[in-house]
């Protein structure tokens, strides 16, 4: 049987996404190809909490949280040489970050692939590489396209939504998800600024332990008489919740991707500098309405720019039509025969 190596890290300040989309492709190669896959991924707690609530689990490898990049290194080689590994993949930050990162590799003789978010051109040294930003251009790598799977068609979520989705069009009904950490506990404000519009009558909030504040979140819901707060955390995914409500605000990372896939119309906060690169391109799209960095955001901007856009039907009518073209939502797919074409 093949065996995929997979490294790929989450954390509060780095989010849940690059584990997440790890996590779909692993079962789906396990589903559909008989593929085994190990998950190898640095120690914490939010990582653990992450992992646990799946439905399905995956054999996972921990490594200490300060492990050094060539003590990583070792640990990867050995396995590779010891356990009949056929492919290495990388969905990490440091990938892009810091130059110096894939050279250690250089001695593995396996295909390494490379899961990107980056906006800008970059070219890596592997066998394959995913990159489902928007901000990227195929025809900047067609001297490279067999290498490149490059933009939103390409971005790795639930294979349910590559479905026709039945729409729920009461945009009084609003879904909100920051992450699967939210780095910077940016919720509180988003609630906030939405207990103060007259446009929403119930909110539906999915939220995880990740974030270290479920206490004071569920105070919240208790304490608000004015609209019902409906409060979900640690969700195997999305999926079910889309069709629930009529708009929604996300962050910048995965979760617009599918917010967008589901051709729910909706707004982000962002948590980092580089979601807001995505956040703007979606924007020039017309299937999604950037707030800004979140940050940055005070109450009152917030909660003007959400009324603003809760009552912008001509808005909300473009997002639900333009959406699914712009991501498909098969991306799981299309990743996954690639993959298994270098095993």
């Amino acid at each position: 049987m093949n065996q995929i190596l997979i490294r790929a890290d989450g954390a509060k300040s780095l989010g849940m996404g690059h584990l997440n989309r790890c996590y779909l492709l692993a079962h789906y190669l396990q589903n559909k190809y008989n593929v085994k896959v190990m998950l190898l991924t640095k120690d914490n707690i939010a990582t653990r909490s992450f992992l646990s609530n799946k439905r399905q689990s995956i054999e996972t490898i921990y490594l200490k949280s300060q492990c050094s990049h060539q003590d990583e290194f070792d640990v990867i080689y050995d396995f590779i040489h010891n356990k009949n590994t056929t492919l290495l993949l990388l969905d990490l930050l440091e990938v892009e970050t810091e130059s110096s990162y894939l050279k250690i590799f250089e001695r593995i003789d396996i295909p390494i692939c490379v899961i990107s978010d980056d906006s800008h051109y970059h070219e890596f040294p592997v066998s394959l590489i995913i990159n489902g930003n928007p901000n990227q251009l195929p025809d900047s790598y067609s001297k490279l396209k067999e290498r490149y799977l490059i933009g939103p068609k390409y971005f790795i979520m639930d294979e349910w939504y590559s479905k026709p989705i039945k729409k729920h069009k009461n945009s009084s009904n609003v879904l909100v998800s920051l992450g699967g950490s939210d780095h910077n506990d940016i919720l509180f404000i988003v609630l906030k600024s939405l207990i103060r519009s007259n446009y929403v009558d119930k909110i539906v909030v999915i939220s995880s332990k990740s974030t270290g504040y479920i206490d004071r979140l569920e105070k919240l819901a208790l304490d608000i008489k004015s609209i019902e707060i409906e409060l979900h955390f640690d969700v195997e995914s999305l999926s079910s919740f889309w069709n629930t409500c009529g708009l929604a605000i996300t962050a910048g990372g995965n979760t617009l991707f599918e917010r967008i896939a589901s051709g729910v119309p909706g707004a982000t906060v962002c948590q980092l500098p580089r979601q807001m690169e995505i956040a703007n391109s979606f924007e020039n799209l017309n299937v999604n309405v950037n707030f800004g960095f979140g940050p940055s955001l005070s109450e009152d901007k917030l909660c003007i720019l959400i009324n603003n856009f809760l009552k912008n039907d001509r808005c909300h009518s473009l997002q639900r039509k333009l959406s699914k073209d712009i991501v498909p939502g098969n991306g799981l797919k299309l990743c996954s025969q690639q993959i298994v074409k270098l095993i």
